[in-house]
């Protein structure tokens, strides 16, 4: 039986412009769809791609046309998750659709800050609220800070300043006539509909929040792990190597707790599927990498940093880039 639109989880946000719209995601090439947002420079915005499934939304965060965060919508929540999870789901669950829409960078913190901060008040029915006062109390408070009018699959913003209304970033589905009467007619629409207010303080997300570690990272990264431990496998074997890395991430768990969350099994593959910022995770990384090889090299006397920069050198300049010289000290960066 063929699926209509109604059978799917749609979420509606403040967007400025759509892409794609509603497309069967069984007929739909992701990676595709995704190199071409970071490579053709007319594609390079910011903006959602939002894959609806049955149950729930998910909901990747792009800016200039790259992936920086993924967010999952369900009846009663939205949190973040890893990129990588958003990715395997889509080419495994193809009965879904797509949606890719452009939007403004304030809507993406906005959203995110109502994720990682806590709101003063939240999901009170409109209905409920004396609008006209409520706003009243912000101005004597000179609140400053933004409010979400969320309805079911739908998430609006305004943006308030020492208690003036600022901003608004809405959906289509709540467009408003700017006009001198919109405030009233904003009181009017929240009486009226199924709209829930909630209010949070105004915290200035810093850009290390807005964004996590890109799936090419980890790839990066668990293709150099791999290669070096088949290399020191080689020289002293697997389990004694095993055995050494497994030690160096019990030790530095405490200085770097990212650690806590990753693990490299007997044949070298780093097992990773959680959410970091990317200079964390490299950071954590790093560490982790320089105390195996300088455990090793203390422990066995065996000779292996020569021939790791050998292995490392064809991505030096991507590794070093990132960063990943920085807590790797035994290594010499060679650019």
């Amino acid at each position: 039986m063929t699926k209509t639109n109604t059978d799917f989880y749609p979420i509606t946000l403040p967007t400025t412009g759509n892409i794609v719209h509603n497309a069967q995601l069984r007929y739909v090439n992701i990676d595709k769809v995704l190199a071409d947002s970071k490579s053709d420079r007319a594609s390079k915005y910011d903006g959602f791609l939002n894959i609806a499934y049955q149950d729930s939304a998910d909901t990747l965060i792009l800016q200039s046309g790259e992936i920086i965060n993924a967010v999952r919508f369900t009846t009663h929540d939205r949190f973040v998750i890893p990129v990588t999870e958003v990715i395997k789901k889509a080419k495994t669950l193809k009965a879904a659709l797509l949606n890719l829409d452009k939007t403004e960078m304030r809507v993406i913190q906005l959203l995110l800050a109502s994720i990682l901060y806590a709101p003063e008040i939240k999901n009170v029915p409109g209905h409920c609220v004396d609008f006209k006062t409520f706003l009243k109390q912000l101005n004597t408070r000179r609140w400053n800070g933004f409010l979400e009018f969320s309805a079911p699959h739908e998430i609006n913003f305004l943006t308030v300043e020492a208690g003036i209304p600022r901003k608004t970033f809405f959906s289509e589905k709540l467009a408003l006539d700017h006009g001198k009467k919109f405030m009233l007619a904003l009181v009017d629409l929240l009486g009226t509909k199924q709209y829930k207010i909630s209010a949070y303080p105004y915290l200035q997300l810093h850009d290390k929040f807005l964004k996590q570690i890109h799936p090419a990272q980890i790839v990066l990264f668990s293709k150099v792990f791999l290669a070096v431990f088949n290399y020191i496998s080689q020289e002293m074997g697997a389990t004694s190597a095993h055995e050494m890395f497994r030690a160096t991430q019990q030790e530095l768990d405490e200085d770097f707790p990212l650690l806590l969350t990753m693990a490299i099994d007997r044949q070298g593959n780093l097992i990773y599927n959680g959410i970091s910022q990317p200079e964390v995770f490299t950071d954590s990384l790093s560490a982790w990498f320089n105390g195996s090889i300088m455990k090793i090299t203390q422990t066995t006397k065996i000779e292996i940093i020569p021939a790791i920069e050998d292995i490392l050198k064809p991505d030096q300049v991507t590794l070093n880039s990132l960063g990943f010289y920085n807590n790797c000290s035994m290594l010499k960066r060679g650019i």
